[in-house]
């Protein structure tokens, strides 16, 4: 069930509300306050990643692919009508909050708004699930995480490293961008 998050959220702070992603982005402006629930959310299987820009306002991501739209964020549409095969696992917005991806745990990427697509794992075997998406600073690729520390960069997303042949105690939950 989806708890109640205050929509005059001003920080950096990320937001994690049960299972579901929140992520506090810059208002595009003249924009209003759209909160577009997707029927029946249900909670993924996983930890929630999630990522940050200052804002005030923020998504939620459902596991069946719903985006709830929250204080100055608008709503870019969602695949909450749609039937995904996989639980979505991650949302980030783009840098100037007109958009946002969505990622599955099989790596498919979805784009909405001003968000473009630069190319998923969805097609390829992976060794463990994606667990997250962290977009690029200027908005113009992202890079995806599996749970085995796997990194797959798209866009101008740069690739330097990852923990996908090491051996590590616990799974990567989360991504952040530097």
């Amino acid at each position: 069930m989806l708890e109640p998050l205050p929509d005059q959220h001003t920080g950096t702070d990320v937001l994690l509300c049960g299972d579901h992603i929140a992520a506090a982005v810059e208002p595009p402006p003249g924009s209003t306050p759209n909160p577009q629930p997707a029927p029946n959310p249900q909670p993924a299987p996983s930890p929630q990643p999630t990522v940050s820009t200052a804002g005030h306002g923020y998504w939620l991501g459902a596991a069946d692919g719903g985006v709830f739209a929250f204080g100055g964020a608008g709503f870019y549409g969602s695949m909450a009508s749609q039937t995904l095969n996989k639980p979505v696992v991650g949302i980030t917005a783009t840098p100037d909050g007109k958009g946002y991806w969505e990622v599955t745990d099989t790596g498919l990427v979805l784009a909405f708004g001003g968000a473009g697509f630069y190319g998923s794992m969805a097609s390829q075997t992976l060794n463990k699930p994606v667990v997250g998406i962290t977009a690029t600073p200027d908005g113009n690729g992202y890079w995806l995480v599996a749970a085995d520390g796997g990194v797959f960069a798209f866009g101008d997303a740069g690739f330097y490293g990852s923990e996908g042949s090491s051996r590590i105690n616990q799974p990567v939950v989360t991504s952040a961008v530097n």
